[in-house]
């Protein structure tokens, strides 16, 4: 699948490679995702979207991720981490 073949690329983490900081808010507890993908440029950002959107795969854009909402503590979806 080309998603998971970008997914794959480097920048990004897979599964046991994901760390803790990525799955966790400022005030919630632990959330789970298959993947945080780090893109290096917006194009890369686009491609990804664009690709989980045909695939059906959920993304959760995080920031600064401070989790103060519970917004960016991910429940599955393929973490884009800016």
């Amino acid at each position: 699948m080309e998603l998971e073949a970008f997914i794959s690329a480097a920048g990004s983490l897979v599964d046991t490679e994901v760390a803790p900081r990525y799955l966790s808010g400022a005030r919630y507890g632990m959330g789970g995702s298959p993947a945080v993908c780090r893109p290096n440029t917006a194009a890369d950002v686009v491609h990804l979207v664009r690709m989980a959107q045909q695939h059906g795969v959920r993304v959760l854009p995080q920031g600064a991720h401070t989790g103060l909402v519970k917004a960016a503590t991910p429940q599955g979806e393929v973490v884009l981490s800016t």
